[in-house]
């Protein structure tokens, strides 16, 4: 064995040792694909050690290939942070649809009692005291606050549609304040009152369908 043989030997066991903790097919390969550079270069020079010395500079030192190699065959890892636990997504869901459909609904229920019975008493904003649906909007509005709050906080784990659950509260508090002071002309405000409400209270509830499916993936 000549001299180049005995640094290529060399190269090749300090290369080996430095992958010992990899896979011994993953290590295998590398070495393999070292000692082939390295035979090609002996076998086009046999008789010069130049010619190895400048083939081991390029492949540079063995603790250099060792960690080449090794960040290609470690798969990277991700630095995005995971999603927040499903139970914030719950705690959304739970207080945006508590502080939207009630109250969609409350509003087509007093346009229907108002629309069927003329005679009901009246309030001093002409409204049915049967179902104080404006109060309790006012009164939950820590709820709707906390909903979105949460919605925020899980929103990485329902990115496509947890801007559709923060439009709930919103789209629901200023339909039923519309439909529950519109009174002119006084039957049709009424009937379409009662189908936008309707068609409100339904809707909170399909966006929350949407979400949570989403959110539920792993």
């Amino acid at each position: 064995m000549n001299s180049s043989d005995t640094r290529v030997g060399s190269y090749l066991d300090d290369l080996a040792r430095m992958l010992a903790d990899l896979d011994p097919a993953d290590r295998d390969e590398v070495l393999a694909g070292v000692r082939e550079h390295l035979d090609a270069t002996l076998s086009e020079h046999p008789d010069d050690p130049a010619a190895v010395d400048a083939a081991l500079l390029r492949l540079g030192p063995p603790e250099q290939v060792a960690a080449q190699a090794r960040a290609e065959l470690t798969p990277e890892v991700s630095s995005s942070p995971p999603p927040p636990a499903r139970g914030w997504l719950v705690a959304a869901l739970v207080l945006l649809l508590v502080t939207s459909a009630p109250f969609t609904l409350g509003t087509a229920v007093q346009r229907v009692v108002e629309l069927a019975s003329r005679d009901a008493p009246e309030s001093m904003f002409g409204l049915s005291p049967l179902l104080p649906t404006a109060p309790l909007m006012v009164l939950t509005w820590p709820l709707w606050i906390g909903g979105m709050a949460c919605a925020f906080v899980a929103r990485r784990r329902a990115p496509r549609t947890w801007g559709l659950l923060l439009a709930i509260g919103p789209v629901a508090f200023l339909g039923s304040w519309v439909f529950m002071f519109w009174r002119e002309p006084d039957v049709l405000s009424a009937v379409v009152a009662i189908v936008a409400c309707a068609a409100l209270t339904v809707l909170p509830v399909v966006v929350a369908q949407r979400v949570w499916r989403e959110g539920r993936t792993p």
